[in-house]
């Protein structure tokens, strides 16, 4: 299933515009804004998101609800209202909700009883003790993408523990039709969730793939770890950064209690890097640089250096050149 080989082929399983309408009542809209929002499908479907994603975090025990409640009024005071002085109101609307979507993340406080599972596509295996079911628009393309919820489950329970909503899931299909899960094969489609031990606490955390916004179109996830006290997966920023900032999925170096990033610049820069996670937050302590773009002030040679973090500063602790040729062979 290599990305460079088979095509694309996606499936916006939840198109925002037919699958959700705005979160308030159209036939009462008497402002600008809510004009704009109601005679706007896309505008719709991202007030309904934005209401879906906000009430979830309403339900997380970790936040403070009063908090947060003062920076949703905050936002539809200060940031939403002034784009009714905008020469073009949708526009300036919908860069607004996305952005507050973008910034509130998934919200893991979902109401797991009130929701309605029964079409929802359970999965099986990819972490264990648990059994997730993710319910999104039905599609049966090889991708699939849009918002969805997510339920998780303790294996051999029929109670949903705990729920999640997340703005958007990208779902790749193995070719018997089963979700891909716990694939990170670089440069290829990976899981939908992929699960781990990422903060080497001794239990089991994961991942869920909200698309491909990382560098050079590739997959970006939510991650989420088991917060001990209080019994439930919580949402992480810093570790969700890191699929953001580099090529697809961390490796997991059990072993040596590490995370592993690969990063690249073009064609001739390339750089592996190492985190530590300490009270939840990664920590780069190890940069592998392989740089054939010039680091080496000779074109016919390659740049190997290693920089280590030691005592709070970082060090080149190795550097050699190797020739091109010999790196790359006749390319």
């Amino acid at each position: 299933m290599n990305l460079l080989h088979l095509p694309l082929i996606t499936c916006l399983s939840i198109t925002l515009s037919s699958a959700l309408a705005a979160s308030f009542d159209c036939q009462k809209a008497n402002t600008p804004t809510e004009q704009a929002i109601c005679a706007n499908d896309d505008l719709s479907a991202l007030d309904e998101q934005l209401s879906l994603t906000y009430r979830a975090h309403l339900g997380s025990p970790e936040l403070d609800p009063g908090q947060l409640k003062k920076a949703q009024r905050s936002w539809l005071r200060n940031t939403r209202q002034r784009c009714e002085a905008a020469d073009a109101i949708s526009e300036c609307l919908s860069d607004a909700y996305r952005e507050r979507i973008e910034g509130l993340g998934p919200g893991t406080g979902a109401d797991a009883q009130g929701h309605d599972w029964k079409k929802a596509l359970r999965i099986t295996h990819a972490a264990p003790g648990y059994d997730f079911l993710l319910d999104m628009q039905p599609c049966a393309e090889q991708t699939c993408e849009g918002p969805a919820y997510l339920g998780i489950q303790h294996t051999g329970s029929n109670e949903v523990a705990q729920a999640m909503y997340l703005p958007n899931v990208f779902l790749t299909r193995q070719e018997n039709g089963e979700p891909l899960v716990n694939s990170a094969r670089r440069y290829d489609y990976q899981g939908v969730i992929n699960a781990g031990d990422f903060n080497f606490d001794g239990l089991p955390d994961f991942a869920v793939q909200n698309g491909n916004r990382g560098p050079y179109g590739g997959p970006s996830y939510d991650v989420f770890l088991f917060d001990v006290a209080h019994q439930r997966f919580i949402y992480s920023p810093e570790l969700s950064a890191l699929t953001l900032e580099n090529l697809g999925f961390f490796d997991i170096d059990g072993k040596r209690k590490r995370l592993i990033t690969f990063s690249k610049s073009g064609c001739c820069y390339h750089e592996m890097s190492e985190y530590v996670v300490e009270a939840n937050q990664p920590i780069e302590v190890k940069r592998e640089i392989e740089d054939a773009a010039g680091g080496s002030g000779n074109p016919e040679m390659v740049l190997l250096s290693t920089e280590e973090l030691v005592n709070g500063k970082w060090k080149t602790t190795s550097s050699r050149q190797v020739p091109f040729k010999e790196m790359y062979g006749g390319q």
